[in-house]
Formats: C-alpha cells, structure tokens, sequence
C-alpha cells in the first residue's frame, strides 16, 4: 500500500509538471545539463527537451547574461537556499525571451530544481514606457527651455489659481520684484501686491472679473508706485485635449520702457511745437516789421540780425531733427580728417561768448597744440551742445570755463558751469534721447533733449568717451575725451583701440 500511495504521488507531481505553464526544469550543479523538463520549454523556446539537455543551460543564455546567471548558480552551490533573478533565453528561430527565475538547490544530490516564467511582454512594456517617459522628458525639457527663452513671463495655474507651471522670467519677477511667497496662489498674490499698484481698484476688478468668470480672457496694466515699474498682463482660459477646464494661462511683460519712451516722445513733440513756434514767431513779427517801411538803418539792422538770429534757431532744431534720423537708422558716418583741436574750442567758445551778456566764456589753451584725427565738423557739434548746456543751466549767469589738455594718448575737453546742476537721481538718463533735466528750475529753459544723447553718439563713434561731475545748486562739469592723433595710429597699429564708456 505504502508504495501505491507513493506511485500515485509521484504521478500526480509528474501530471502538473506536464501540465504547468511555467518552465520547470531539473539541472545538475556541477556539469550545468538539463536533467528534466517540462513541456513548456519547447512551448516556449522551440527547442525539444533532448535538443536543450544536449548542452550546458548556460549555452543558451544571452552573453550578456552569462556572467550574472552563473553567479547566481554558484550562490546555489555555496548554500544560498532561494535564489530569484531574470535571464535572457535563446529560442530555436535565434531570438530571445526574457525568464524570471526561483530556484533552490539540493546539495545532497547535486540537482537544482528552478521555476521560470515568461517576462518578455512585461520588458517590451517596461521598455516601451521608459522610453515614453524619457520621450515626455525630452518635450519637458524643450518645452521648459522654450519657456525660459521668452521675454515674457508665463504662468500656468489650476481652477484653485495653484501655481503648476511658470518659466524663469515669472520666477524672477515674482521673487524679485513682486515679492510673493513661491506658492502663493493666483488671487492671494493679487491681494498681497494690489496695494503696492497706482491703481489698486482697476486691479482687484481685473482679478474679480476671473474669479467671477473662470472662462474670461482679460488683458491689463498695471503700475507698481514705489518702484515706478509698468506690466502688461494677459490671461485666458485652459482646457485640456476633451475641452475641459481645467486653468488659467498668465503671461506678462514689463513695458516700463516702452511706456517711458511714449512718454518722453509726447514731451519731445510738445517741445518740439514750442522750439519751433518760438524762432518762427520772432521772424514772422520781425520781418512784418521790416516790411511796414519808415525804418531808421539802425532799426532795420536791429530787425535783420534778430531774424537771422531766430532763423540760426530753426536752423540748430532741424538739425537735431535730421540727427535724430540719423541715430535711428544707425551709427555715424564720420568724415575723418587731421586738425588741431585748441584752434576748435577757441572757435566755438567765441561763437557762444557773444550769445548771452550775463556768461562770461573763459578758455584755458593748452601750451601745445592737440593733434586730432576726427570728424571736425561732429566733434564742434560736441562742444557747442556742452557750451550751450552750461549756459543755459546757469540762468543766473556766471562764469563758463573751457579747458583742453592732452595726455597718456588722449585730449580732453571740459565744460565747467556753476549753474543748478542736475540732481543725482537723474544721473543715470542723463545721455538718452529727450532726456531735459526736471527740476523746477528748469521748466522754462528751452531744448528738446536730444543734444547729450547726440555727443554720446559722436564721442563713442570717435572710440572716446565722455562724462560728467555735477551736484544739484552747485553746477555741472561735461568732458569728453578723444584718441589724439599720436594715441589714434599707435592703437590701430597694436591693438583695438576701445575705452571703457563713461558710468
């Protein structure tokens, strides 16, 4: 009986080792051969269990698996009780399946019995996803880098206004300017900078329009007050692939200097009318004088230079007007020739010693003479534009003081006034375009505030540089310095000659 019961145990393993769907196998530890398979293999691999037991198991695993797997079987031979590890199995048509092993050992008999089960869809699919996730990476990463190399800066919020996206310029703005927590969301930011703005109605009614309306587009300005800076700000709704909302995109840009050179334009135009209509209606007067007849020679020579002085006006406006052109289409063209600079100065402070009764033009001339290499004609329009700087930010008159020096390869030039000086707020805008001095001692001097910026432009032209000193109530000092002629030849013959610009 007793050995009924085990012929009929045996038998019973034997069927669900036929029947089983993994691959179970018996193999010796030390040759490395098949000792028993289960029809699986062949179900699997192709192979027949006589082609498989012909040669070591090790034959059929992919090279580089090899190394790993006998390893693991020598791990089985030192007493290791379980073992679980993955392998690449060649198949009869020259392909693989990937196997996942358990196997144990028998150390008595030499044997290990092992149970492997056909993995090869779960690597295809774990390899289809990882290089899906690598791939979503990649457009993650593009489209972060995209992000970053706008100018404006985007924000991405859920229907909550929680923060799920933003760029590096919104990150910038927000931390250094906006000063707002980094997860603070869309309305409790809003509510924190409403009433750093000019117009903190015009701006929580823009943030109330989204909240009441989570469909609405918006578009808006607003103004920090402290800061004096200006943003523009768009924002629509975002709905994924089925149409469903599901957020709010931000984009925002900062136009404070764009809204400053609107600004500055506007005042240019008004002071452009008032230059003009200023010469034009002496002429006009003065000319209807002239025409009227029963005029004494004095009185008509009166008139004459006092037409001729409002034409020269006109004249000196329109040229600013064609610079201005010129500036805008790009850099001077120099016509360059040699002359003495001195000579220049002493021509041009002449000129404006005559100008005003209440100046005195007092020019310092250098021993030697000052070789220059330049534009004679831009490098006079310099010094007349600082000339009549210094005198008419000296209202009250006063003393007007030129120098010219040379030195170290350079010459320089500079004006020195005792008028009101320019505040050191205004330090910073002193050589861009329309830019006038504010102050209220200045309202009522004329110009149209292109002259500075029109040096800057010929002095940097020249490879030269200019500056200033000046203090508000006190006066200014304008210089200007140019390669001489001796510096010019021996920086082409060396090196680039390029001077830092002034701060």
């Amino acid at each position: 009986m007793h050995i009924d019961a085990t012929s009929e145990s045996q038998a019973d393993l034997d069927r669900f080792f036929a029947l089983s769907l993994e691959l179970l196998c018996v193999a010796g530890l030390n040759d490395g051969l098949f000792k028993r398979l289960n029809p699986s293999w062949e179900r699997t691999l192709g192979f027949t269990a006589a082609e498989l037991r012909a040669q070591p198991f090790i034959e059929f695993v992919h090279p580089d698996d090899r190394e790993s797997s006998l390893e693991q079987v020598a791990g089985l031979a030192d007493g290791f009780a379980i073992v679980c590890f993955e392998n690449r199995f060649r198949c009869k048509d020259g392909s693989y399946r990937w196997l996942a092993w358990t196997a144990t050992p028998s150390l008595e008999t030499g044997l290990l019995y092992a149970a492997g089960h056909d993995v090869t869809e779960r690597k295809r699919a774990e390899a289809e996803f990882g290089a899906h996730q690598l791939y979503l990476q990649r457009l993650v990463d593009i489209n972060g880098a995209l992000l970053d190399a706008s100018v404006d800066g985007m924000r991405l919020v859920d229907l909550e206004g929680r923060s799920l996206l933003g760029n590096s310029v919104m990150e910038q703005v927000r931390n250094d300017v906006f000063k707002l927590p980094r997860y603070t969301t869309l309305q409790a930011g809003a509510a924190m900078l409403a009433h750093r703005l000019t117009d903190p109605a015009a701006y929580r009614a823009t943030m109330l329009a989204i909240l009441n309306d989570p469909e609405c587009s918006t578009t808006d300005e607003f103004e920090l007050a402290e800061e004096r800076r200006v943003f523009q700000r768009n924002t629509g709704p975002v709905r994924d692939s089925d149409g469903v909302l599901i957020g709010r995109i931000i984009v925002m840009r900062e136009i404070t200097a764009e809204r400053d050179a609107a600004r500055l334009k506007a005042e240019f135009v008004a002071t452009v009318s008032h230059e003009l209509r200023t010469p034009l209606t002496g002429v006009l007067g003065f000319a209807e004088l002239l025409l009227e007849g029963d005029l004494d020679e004095e009185t008509r020579r009166h008139y004459a230079q006092t037409i001729q002085r409002e034409a020269q006006r006109l004249t000196a406006l329109v040229d600013d007007f064609l610079d201005l052109q010129k500036l805008e289409a790009g850099p001077f063209t120099l016509a360059l020739e040699a002359f003495e600079l001195s000579a220049l100065v002493r021509q041009q402070v002449e000129l404006y010693s005559v100008q005003s009764e209440g100046h005195r033009l007092e020019f310092a001339a250098p021993d030697e003479e000052l070789a220059l290499v330049g534009d004679r004609k831009r490098i006079g329009q310099v010094i007349a534009n600082l000339l009549s700087n210094a005198i008419k930010y000296s209202p009250a008159g006063g003393v007007v003081t030129v120098t010219a020096t040379s030195g170290d390869g350079f010459v320089r030039v500079c004006v020195r006034d005792t008028g009101i000086g320019i505040p050191s707020a205004q330090h910073g805008r002193v050589f861009t375009r329309f830019f006038r001095v504010d102050s209220c001692d200045t309202r009522e001097i004329g110009g149209t505030g292109l002259g500075l910026a029109l040096c800057d432009e010929i002095v940097t032209a020249h490879k030269g540089r200019i500056g200033f000193e000046s203090t508000a109530d006190v006066g200014s000092t304008f210089w200007f310095e140019l390669p001489s002629a001796l510096g010019a030849r021996a920086a082409s013959e060396y090196a680039p000659f390029a001077p830092p610009r002034a701060a």
